[in-house]
């Protein structure tokens, strides 16, 4: 009966979550290089220098714009900084 012989037969059992925790630190450190192209950091370097240069073409200069702009640079810098960073975690 082919029944009997698929119910004799032991069923694999899904992974744990404790193999899964233990193996993906390994799997992480496994992978290699960046998943960011150096192309697109190209162009978005560009294109934030371009809004800014646009900003500050148009903005009167005084204290208040000045704080604003570099507040933005800034913040800008420090998402791809941290970006950059998250992209490859055991280095």
């Amino acid at each position: 009966m082919w029944f009997a012989r698929a119910a004799s037969r032991p069923a694999v059992a899904p992974p744990s979550a404790r193999h899964v925790l233990l193996f993906v630190p390994l799997l992480l450190f496994a992978q290699t290089g960046g998943s960011i192209p150096t192309p697109f950091l190209i162009i978005l370097v560009f294109w934030l220098s371009a809004i800014f240069v646009s900003f500050t073409l148009f903005a009167q200069t005084n204290l208040v714009v000045m704080a604003s702009l570099l507040a933005c640079a800034l913040s800008f810098a420090g998402a791809i900084f941290l970006v950059l960073e998250l992209d490859n975690p055991f280095t």
